[in-house]
């Protein structure tokens, strides 16, 4: 078993929602051809110090899984599998005024028997009314990217199109663990 990541460490952050209309982060990963069924979905999530006093995590998220559209670009397609992502769900570790806090949170999903030989996209989509009540997920510095991430507000754009922080990867990883594919 392992971990597959394109994530590079914590720079950036992004707020879901934010003030654009984006209210969600994927992230593609890929098995490298080989069969794997999901154990953990991970997230790297964030609270900045000087939103020490916003109700940030205080609404559910959705966790989605999808496939990868052919005939879109390569944005995320067909659902596979949501899990809806409650605040106490979160594992939040609040801030001080002086002092910000990062931390991973993992969901299980081992007992879905999600398995996939191809890549797909890993996301989550905040249900906030607003980017005070809302969910932030850290990304890399955007130097190693490959068009595999994306954000969704009611659509998809690719991170490297919309923003000038480069091609990011999100802190969002799985856990797998791969074995031949029952033919």
């Amino acid at each position: 078993c392992r971990t597959l990541s394109n994530y590079n460490g914590a720079y950036y952050y992004w707020q879901y929602p934010d003030v654009y209309g984006d209210f969600g982060a994927f992230q593609k990963i890929g098995p490298k051809g080989e069969g794997c069924r999901i154990e953990k979905v991970n997230f790297n999530f964030y609270w900045n110090k000087a939103q020490s006093t916003w109700p940030r995590y205080t609404t559910n998220s959705t966790l989605e899984i999808r496939e990868v559209d052919p005939l879109n670009d390569g944005f995320p397609g067909t659902l596979i599998y949501s899990q809806v992502i409650t605040p106490a769900d979160y594992g939040t570790v609040v801030p001080t005024p002086t002092a910000s806090k990062n931390w991973w949170k993992a969901f299980d999903v081992a007992v879905q028997n999600l398995r996939f030989d191809h890549d797909i996209w890993v996301g989550i989509v905040s249900d906030a009314p607003d980017n005070l009540s809302g969910i932030s997920i850290l990304s890399d510095d955007g130097t190693t990217g490959g068009y595999r991430s994306a954000e969704y507000w009611g659509d998809y754009g690719y991170m490297n199109d919309d923003w000038t922080a480069g091609d990011i990867d999100f802190g969002i990883t799985l856990d797998v663990c791969c074995v031949p594919i029952p033919e």
